[in-house]
């Protein structure tokens, strides 16, 4: 495949190069080639490789030690986290932003329960009628 052939950036068409790669040549610990002969081989500055090799040891899928090389991790034995949730934050930090929130407005408001009589009738879904229920509206 081609560098450049499409409109995506340079580095992200060789993590996808290179991703190919790991899921199908490599294999776990084996080193990949230095940024040197990866710029020479794909025709593509220090730099673009040195922000794809970032992108794969983000994403987990390299390891590099200073000196030594860039490393295929042994993915085998990471547990997924079936729990991770998203975040907005960790999104924007990860990004190179910084987030932050603003309080627009702030006031007091009862709660409007939906449901006040359901304690007489039906006691299954008593728990219902603890729920608050606050519908949106302009504070006074």
């Amino acid at each position: 495949m081609a560098i450049g052939a499409r409109k995506q950036p340079l580095y992200d068409q060789l993590v996808d190069i290179l991703t190919e790669k790991i899921d199908h040549e490599y294999r776990a610990g084996d080193m990949i080639p230095s940024e040197r002969e990866l710029s020479e081989r794909y025709g593509l500055s220090r730099t673009t490789v040195r922000l794809a090799l970032q992108e794969l040891e983000r994403l987990g899928l390299v390891v590099r030690q200073h000196g030594r090389g860039t490393f295929v991790t042994d993915r085998s034995a990471k547990a997924t986290n079936l729990m991770q949730s998203y975040s907005f934050t960790e999104q924007m930090r990860a990004m190179g932003r910084d987030p932050e929130t603003t309080i627009l407005d702030f006031c007091e408001m009862e709660p409007i329960r939906i449901w006040p009589s359901i304690w007489d009738y039906v006691s299954v879904i008593a728990f219902l009628s603890s729920s608050a229920f606050v519908l949106p509206t302009t504070c006074p």
